[in-house]
């Protein structure tokens, strides 16, 4: 599955950081994940668990991160 909507920009460690502590504890209002964070080496992966499309990725790199997002999720 290929999404249009992705992005990709240079965030700081902290704000990547932010964003993951937040996508891992989005819930729906039945308290289920919204979110499936995995960690593969020295990149985040962030699907949806509707659709188990990649909504969020980040590739660690020397003083921050190279990050690729669904441009909807983040206003």
């Amino acid at each position: 599955m290929t999404n249009n909507n992705m992005i990709t920009r240079k965030w700081s460690k902290k704000n990547v950081q932010d964003v993951l502590k937040s996508l891992r504890n989005a819930k729906t209002k039945e308290g289920k994940k919204i979110f499936n964070v995995v960690k593969k080496d020295s990149i985040y992966e962030v699907k949806s668990n509707k659709d188990n499309q990649l909504v969020f990725g980040a590739m660690v790199g020397r003083f921050d991160y190279l990050v690729t997002f669904d441009k909807r999720l983040f206003s």
